[in-house]
């Protein structure tokens, strides 16, 4: 344990994501923000200056510098691949936006996506390394009451899920349906017009079985996800980044735990500083954050097997390592 401990932090990217966890980290008790990188020097003075924090040359020098000890890489996910085997070469604690690695962008990933970052985590030092994923709708409200439904019975035995996502948060609710449900053991996938418009059938280790729908340009304005789980005792319905949960027993008795979505916004800035508290009271900690590198990984895995079942035709198994 090192409660004692000053971590300095160095976050690596400035853009809008490293917006939400610059001010995330500095107000942790023991953290100090204390540098900032980008490709373009400029764009890193800039964040500097509006944070607090050093502006270094480049990437690289930032990872270079000894003195940091936890390395945030809210860089885009296409031009995270080396920066996040470097800073693992390095023995680095390190936290990185979803999803690990993906060269065509987050609505575009592939099977090699997979396979290039399983590559990359071979350079984990786990007893060495804190490695965190930002899969920050974890510590959403709604989404958090679904799981406790689910850990405390509520729900009876879930049998079938339906899952729908805009592909702006696609990687959100994949690793939501493991979160809820445990490992997806394989799947089955269709694709309209490219990567973009798919659905894929799920069957999941533990029993339950079920569909994911993603599409990429209608409604983005309006609800950007939508879960539900049909079980032996209830149905539980989430929608919405800041939206609604609800709870229908069997037998015709409504349970509804809250139905008047946070329009103002405040649950998804929210989401970031509850996730950045819980990764670094893991670390304060010496403990296992709760969302993990290898909960990262197993992400992509799921996604490496619905692009190749849509490639394919063939339903395919869900291989992590």
């Amino acid at each position: 344990m090192e409660d004692a401990k000053t971590w300095t932090v160095g976050i690596v990217g400035c853009g809008h994501a490293g917006a939400h966890h610059a001010p995330a980290f500095a107000a942790q008790p023991g953290f100090e923000l204390a540098g900032c990188a980008s490709r373009r020097q400029e764009t890193a003075r800039a964040f500097g200056a509006r944070h607090g924090a050093d502006a270094y040359a480049s990437p690289e020098a930032l990872l270079d510098d000894d003195d940091v000890d936890v390395v945030v890489l809210t860089t885009p996910e296409w031009v995270r691949l080396e920066l996040l085997e470097d800073a693992l070469r390095r023995g680095r604690h390190l936290f990185v936006e979803k999803p690990l690695y993906a060269a065509n962008g987050a609505k575009d990933v592939r099977e090699q996506d997979h396979l290039d970052a399983r590559r990359a985590l071979t350079a984990w030092d786990r007893e060495r390394t804190t490695f965190g994923v930002n899969f920050n709708y974890r510590t959403m409200p709604h989404l958090r009451q679904l799981k406790a439904d689910v850990e405390a019975g509520r729900l009876g035995e879930v049998k079938v899920v339906r899952a729908w996502a805009h592909f702006a948060c696609w990687p959100h609710v994949i690793d939501q349906l493991r979160w809820l449900l445990g490992e997806v053991e394989s799947v089955a996938a269709l694709s309209l017009g490219g990567q973009l418009d798919r659905v894929a059938t799920l069957r999941f280790a533990d029993g339950p079985i079920g569909t994911l729908c993603g599409t990429s340009g209608r409604f983005e304005r309006a609800s950007l996800l939508r879960i539900e789980l049909d079980g032996t005792a209830a149905r539980a319905t989430v929608e919405g980044v800041h939206g609604s949960y609800r709870r229908d027993d069997e037998g015709g008795g409504d349970s509804v735990v809250w139905t008047n979505p946070d329009v103002a916004g405040q649950v998804y800035a929210t989401s970031y500083t509850d996730s950045i508290a819980a990764y670094c009271a893991a670390l304060r900690a010496g403990e296992p954050p709760p969302v993990s590198g290898d909960d990262g990984l197993a992400e992509l895995a799921i996604e490496a097997a619905i692009d190749r079942s849509a490639r394919t035709g063939a339903p395919q198994r869900v291989v992590v390592d």
